[in-house]
């Protein structure tokens, strides 16, 4: 019954308390010999008590009955999670209300886990407002980062687009240009998960528009670019982020909203002045990005928008050698109809006709041909 000790198996006590299923759960202790340590501290195989059990499930109840029953709020899981921290991930405010209120009275509060979770953090990512109120009366600070990945409440809130966190953690004084270890920012999470929003609670909240991250470079419009939220890139520009902002290869958002196939996000950009024959580090354009990204789409666009066709990289290619390099024979018809050089070579002076016969390419090898392309003096060598 509820009064024995089963070490590793679920008691009585624990289901109902994981139930929510209050009457039995008092009738259990009101019944059965429970307010023995022996009873409250019995543990199931994952390490959780009654309590967890309690507090996880949000049974206000049933928390109370065993605090007031002695029941120890510092006991950790096989995860290092405390009741406490069951509570506020599972968005039950009250029980964790209780549960702080014994820890002030000398308990041990226990708001962080193994991983590195911590409380307030793991709240805000499940959007638990109450919570969190809770955790900052508690003395918990809003801008306290986890251990699993230097997260803030602010972060993880704009991350899984909680606006009405977002803006809660705002007024509360949150840092909101503060990186996690991998640099991202709430403005870049927002940026990339698409959540047009919290991006604009942020700006508005002074967020830094064109922070770049010391991993990669990336700005926040150069996030959104990549993920292909249209809508978040269309509020960055409005409120005035840098559309010409390089990365540490070079790259502005447009290479990154090209590669992709992002084709209304690269005429935002261009419409907004970003730099159509821009070059990165490598002498690479975004129409050659657009090529080797595979994007004929923006290809196309970037062709009737008066892109540079024979620009060559540092390497001497250019976008059509780019393309005749993949066979992407509807691409070079592109390229060439917008004025491409048909006698375009490689970085080894290979002529793109060359090229294609040597990968048996025989459909481009013509294409080129009708399109004035040349054999010249290499003719046998590329034939045998």
């Amino acid at each position: 019954g509820g009064g024995v000790r089963e070490t590793g198996r679920l008691t009585p006590l624990m289901v109902a308390a994981m139930h929510n299923r209050n009457e039995c759960f008092q009738w259990i202790m009101t019944t059965m010999r429970t307010t023995s340590s022996k009873v409250l501290e019995a543990k199931d195989a994952d390490g959780r008590t009654a309590l967890f059990h309690a507090s996880s499930s949000g049974c206000l109840p049933a928390v109370a009955s065993l605090l007031v029953a002695g029941a120890d709020t510092g006991v950790r899981d096989a995860n290092g999670d405390s009741p406490a921290l069951r509570a506020a991930v599972s968005g039950h405010g009250e029980a964790l209300e209780l549960l702080l209120l014994r820890d002030c009275e000398g308990g041990d509060i226990a708001l962080s886990n193994n991983q590195g979770k911590l409380a307030i953090v793991e709240a805000a990512a499940g959007g638990h407002l109450e919570c969190v109120e809770v955790l900052l009366e508690a003395g918990a600070c809003i801008d306290d980062p986890d251990e699993e990945t230097d997260s803030t409440a602010l972060i993880k809130a704009a991350k899984a687009g909680h606006l009405d966190m977002v803006d809660f953690c705002i007024a509360a004084g949150a840092n909101v240009n503060r990186e996690n270890q991998e640099g991202m920012t709430a403005l870049k999470c927002a940026c990339s998960e698409g959540h047009p929003g919290v991006v604009q609670a942020l700006v508005s909240g002074n967020a830094d528009i064109d922070l770049c991250d010391f991993s990669c470079g990336f700005t926040p419009l150069i996030v959104a670019s990549m993920r292909g939220h249209t809508e978040v890139v269309s509020l960055l520009v409005a409120a005035g982020a840098d559309v010409n902002a390089v990365d540490e290869w070079g790259k502005t958002p447009l290479f990154a909203a090209a590669h992709s196939d992002h084709v209304e996000i690269v005429m935002l950009l261009v419409q907004a002045g970003a730099n159509i024959n821009a070059t990165d580090e490598d002498g690479d354009t975004p129409l050659t990005e657009a090529v080797t990204g595979g994007s004929e789409r923006v290809v196309r666009l970037l062709v009737e928008l008066g892109a540079d066709l024979n620009g060559k990289s540092k390497y001497g290619r250019s976008a059509l050698v780019w393309a005749v390099d993949h066979g992407n024979k509807s691409m070079v018809r592109v390229l060439l109809e917008g004025g491409a050089d048909p006698n375009a070579r490689d970085d080894e002076g290979m002529r793109v006709i060359h090229m294609a016969r040597k990968e048996g390419l025989e459909d481009i090898e013509e294409l080129l041909v009708s399109f004035g392309g040349r054999w010249g003096s290499r003719r046998a060598s590329a034939a045998g």
